[in-house]
């Protein structure tokens, strides 16, 4: 093998592995603290420590597809095919719940205390990371089935199903 190409047989054992009670759709979100955030079809927010030990589980009580994200305060926040979206402490008990009307399965993105999250309803909803309260929504063509994404200066941009590429 060459000078700086990869060589497989050169990793060591795997670590760990925990098993979900269904398939996992998503990238896992890591936090400063070395836990890992995972969801599940199995309708679960899985916090796994470093060390590969369940730290605890909750039930959302619908598939997660998104990834999650992780707030300031170390809040996970993540959407569910049921139209929800949650954000759960660090503790794993939900904080607030809010109902978009859609499902929502890919990752919010956060910027300033501000959760933003699209959803198949054809929204982009703003809510309050701390309450969870909506700021604002804009409708947009059709189902969102991506993340947003947000620049420097806070404007958020959103693929939907529609073809279009919105910056709100």
């Amino acid at each position: 093998m060459g000078r700086g190409l990869f060589n497989a047989t050169q990793i060591s054992d795997l670590a760990w592995s925990i098993p979900t009670e269904g398939p996992i759709e998503s990238s896992p979100a890591l936090a400063g603290d070395g836990t890992t955030y995972v969801g599940s079809n199995d309708g679960k927010l899985y916090a796994i420590t470093q060390n590969g030990a369940m730290r605890w589980s909750t039930d959302l009580g619908a598939p997660v597809n998104g990834s999650p994200a992780i707030a300031d305060d170390g809040s996970i926040l993540v959407g569910t095919d049921d139209g929800k979206i949650r954000s759960v402490d660090k503790s794993g008990v939900v904080k607030w719940t809010y109902f978009t009307g859609g499902a929502v399965v890919a990752s919010p993105a956060m910027r300033d205390g501000v959760v933003y999250a699209g959803s198949s309803d054809g929204s982009l909803y703003a809510l309050s990371v701390e309450t969870g309260t909506k700021l604002w929504s804009h409708a947009t063509g059709g189902a969102i089935w991506s993340s947003p994404a947000i620049d420097t200066a806070g404007v958020v941009y959103v693929t939907c199903e529609d073809g279009c590429l919105y910056a709100i």
